[in-house]
């Protein structure tokens, strides 16, 4: 089952990654197949903070989201959902969904 995830990146950019990194090891390790293009994409050097390679980043973000079976979105530190979450959430169409809190996913997704 390939699963979608989608953290926060703006902010405290390499919190979020390294968020985003745990939730996909963890779901390697039980056996998803885990889709997350930030992890992908901040490690091959777009900056999130560039209009135009956040740009590439998310039109990247929803092709893929089209291909998943299921989403994990995580809330951001205050509990709001963040821009880019929540444009991949309108995207999702059809595709099941699980928000959590960032302090769920802290506990939740540990190996």
């Amino acid at each position: 089952m390939r699963v979608f995830v989608s953290t926060p990146v703006r902010g405290n950019v390499q919190e979020n990654l390294r968020l985003a990194q745990r939730i996909t090891l963890w779901l390697l390790k039980y056996g998803y197949s885990p889709v997350c293009p930030h992890c992908i994409t901040l490690t091959v050097g777009l900056d999130d903070s560039n209009e135009y390679d956040r740009e590439i980043g998310m039109d990247y973000a929803l092709e893929l989201l089209s291909v998943c079976d299921r989403m994990i979105v995580v809330r951001k530190p205050d509990g709001s959902i963040s821009e880019g979450c929540q444009m991949e959430l309108d995207a999702a169409l059809d595709i099941p969904y699980y928000i959590v809190t960032w302090e769920e996913a802290e506990q939740r997704f540990t190996i």
